[in-house]
């Protein structure tokens, strides 16, 4: 049944496989507000600042409630801002959290994506809590579904433990090899590799707390940097019944290799979404610039001849076509005009421009 392989990453799953409407429409929603960012950042650093910090006081203190740790708003407070030392194994897993969490935010760009990361990024997670951190789960551990009669069953087989090493190279391999082809959706590539880390299920605990860690990396490196304003652990939490739903929706046929993407795909970029509106929300009172004086500001930065290459260099978020269409339009509005012809062509500012 277990046969060694990457399951989301192997060439015929990603060959084949096919997005509904509404997923597509929702990433499509997903990749709009990410063209935004830098505006938001331009606009209210300091704003920006204190949504930080909340946003990794709130994201350690939820996803430990995901997994049913909870602790009390004062000792929440107490661990997480003032410094207090942990008094009970919750509050360790909830610290331990916080700092694995710091750590993303502050070195995300120097962390390369293998199985001695995760290694790693478990062993800081785990680091106050009695638990090994950082090894390979020695008994199996499968997931398991409990009913309010009491009774319980095994919901998913995870993988065994002496194929968890395998697995987890076949899985860094597989994804390195489809981040590397720019022809890939990056948050499609997000959630195949979140879910089969947790198919997976590699260390004896502290899974699901290390999946939402390594989203979080992985949304940094795809440049999704809503993350670090807005708590998605808060999200996923409130949104806790729809989250294991698309889980377990998203892992029928997992070993088989014939598994449906959609569902947890459709989710994560449903929290992303409702990150990104509530981070809209509360800096709705900001004035953000339009395209056209996104252009404008981006021409005032260069020298008095310049070329449209120079202005869609400096303004990525636009795509080039719109930044070409506004030039000619601000060419016919006499804030520049054209020189040259064909390739030699480009653009100067008008002398009340300058």
């Amino acid at each position: 049944m277990f046969t060694p392989m990457s399951r989301s990453f192997s060439p015929q799953y990603l060959e084949k496989i096919k997005l509904d409407r509404e997923t597509m429409a929702v990433l499509a929603k997903v990749h709009e507000y990410k063209g935004k960012q830098a505006l938001y950042q331009e606009a209210i650093p300091e704003l920006l600042k204190e949504l930080r910090q909340s946003a990794i006081i709130q994201s350690a203190d939820y996803s430990n409630r995901i997994e049913g740790v909870i602790l009390t708003a004062d000792r929440v407070d107490a661990v997480l801002r003032e410094g207090a030392q942990p008094k009970n194994r919750d509050e360790q897993e909830v610290l331990g959290y916080k700092q694995a969490l710091d750590q993303i935010h502050q070195h995300h760009n120097a962390m390369e994506m293998s199985p001695n990361l995760v290694r790693q990024i478990h062993r800081d997670l785990m680091r106050f809590s009695p638990e090994p951190g950082g090894e390979w789960k020695r008994s199996p551990n499968h997931i398991i579904a409990a009913y309010p009669d009491g009774t319980q069953e095994v919901r998913f087989e995870t993988v065994p433990p002496y194929l968890v090493e395998k697995e987890m190279g076949d899985l860094a391999l597989g994804f390195q090899n489809a981040w590397n082809d720019v022809m890939n959706d990056r948050l499609l590539l997000i959630a195949a590799y979140v879910l089969d880390f947790l198919c997976i299920h590699p260390f004896h605990d502290g899974n699901g707390r290390a999946a939402r860690l390594l989203t979080l990396l992985l949304l940094y490196k795809a440049d999704f940097q809503v993350g670090q304003f807005i708590s998605l652990e808060r999200i996923i939490e409130n949104t806790k019944a729809d989250y294991y739903h698309a889980l377990a929706a998203s892992d029928k046929g997992w070993h088989e290799g014939k598994h449906d993407l959609n569902p947890w795909l459709r989710y994560l970029a449903q929290v992303l979404l409702a990150a990104y509106r509530e981070l809209e929300d509360k800096t709705g009172q900001v004035n953000l610039p339009t395209r056209t004086e996104e252009i404008m500001a981006a021409i005032g930065r260069l020298p008095n001849a310049f070329k449209a290459a120079d202005v869609i260099a400096l303004c990525p978020q636009i795509p080039a076509q719109t930044i070409r269409n506004t030039l000619s339009a601000l060419g016919e509005e006499g804030h520049i005009h054209a020189t040259g012809k064909g390739r030699g062509s480009g653009w100067e500012k008008t002398k009340s421009e300058n």
